[in-house]
């Protein structure tokens, strides 16, 4: 993925509007540049590659939510998929977007967690959630 690519991802980030309520959070809207876009559409997975959630995560009773982790499951796709969803992975996570949206909520993390030390993990899930999926209560 190419720089020229990473800077237009991320310029979407500090731009948006920090929204307070009900909680800390921004929406972007066209996140992916076009460009970026139509390259995830081209690399979605066949639906057979996409495991049950409760197959690769410790949660029950979502039985029309399917994932695949980028980290863990690439041996079920073809090498092109495989390395595009890699590459993205390495991209959203490692490089100047998750700095971007550190920053982003460096006011509300501070406030949270004054005085200690925070260290983030990061994941990332493709999700396909099919007919009559429906998300529970949860806290």
């Amino acid at each position: 993925m190419s720089n020229l690519l990473e800077n237009q991802l991320v310029y979407n980030v500090p731009n948006a509007p920090l929204r307070p309520f009900p909680y800390p959070h921004i929406y972007v809207p066209n996140v992916f540049p076009p460009e970026l876009y139509a390259e995830i559409q081209r690399h979605m997975p066949d639906p057979a590659a996409m495991l049950p959630i409760a197959e690769a995560r410790p949660v029950r009773g979502y039985k029309e939510r399917f994932v695949l982790d980028p980290a863990q499951h690439m041996e079920r796709l073809p090498a092109d998929q495989a390395n595009f969803w890699s590459n993205l992975r390495a991209l959203l996570l490692k490089g100047m977007f998750r700095a971007s949206l550190v920053e982003k909520f460096h006011e509300t993390i501070n406030r949270r967690f004054a005085g200690q030390t925070v260290q983030f993990s990061v994941e990332t899930l493709l999700v396909e959630d099919q007919t009559h999926y429906a998300l529970g209560p949860h806290t």
